[in-house]
């Protein structure tokens, strides 16, 4: 990376850095910046905690076997409360 991007990119963090300390959102042009960036720095960002988690990209069929096995951990941890009763 040569420092003219490296400057640029810092630039860019400290924008995304201020605006998260302040509860703010993005800019236009930042947020259009993060929409634009790798999924490697993406998640370097998100990781400590400037941009949210990218979401998950995959075929349909990977997409619904995650959901299954999501849904199936919710209904195992939904089994081991008692039933309640509504008299």
């Amino acid at each position: 990376m040569n420092s003219k991007t490296a400057e640029s990119l810092k630039i860019k963090v400290e924008i995304l850095a201020s605006s998260v300390a302040a509860k703010l959102p993005f800019d236009i042009e930042t947020a259009v910046w993060v929409a634009g960036i790798g999924d490697e720095l993406a998640a370097k960002l998100s990781k400590v905690g400037l941009v949210a988690p990218r979401r998950i990209k995959g075929s349909l069929s990977e997409l619904l076997s995650m959901y299954r096995d999501e849904r199936e951990g919710q209904q195992a941890r939904h089994t081991d409360q008692p039933p309640h009763d509504y008299q």
